[in-house]
């Protein structure tokens, strides 16, 4: 608890440029995890099922 009350009055010391750039980074940083931990795996399952897809597609069109 200590440490967020010294680092929120370290961010309000700051500055508006740099609070502006810190938060600009922080979001930033958010978005750039949140689509690594949860639309990533997502992606890669769908690139596999559309393989999978494909494959049974041209294993119908030979067939006919």
């Amino acid at each position: 608890m200590n440490f967020l009350l010294q680092l929120m009055n370290r961010f309000s010391a700051l500055q508006f440029r740099d609070r502006a750039i810190a938060t600009a980074a922080g979001c930033t940083l958010l978005v750039l995890g949140g689509n690594l931990v949860l639309l990533k795996p997502l992606q890669l399952e769908i690139d596999k099922h559309r393989a999978i897809e494909q494959t049974n597609m041209a294993a119908i069109a030979a067939g006919m």
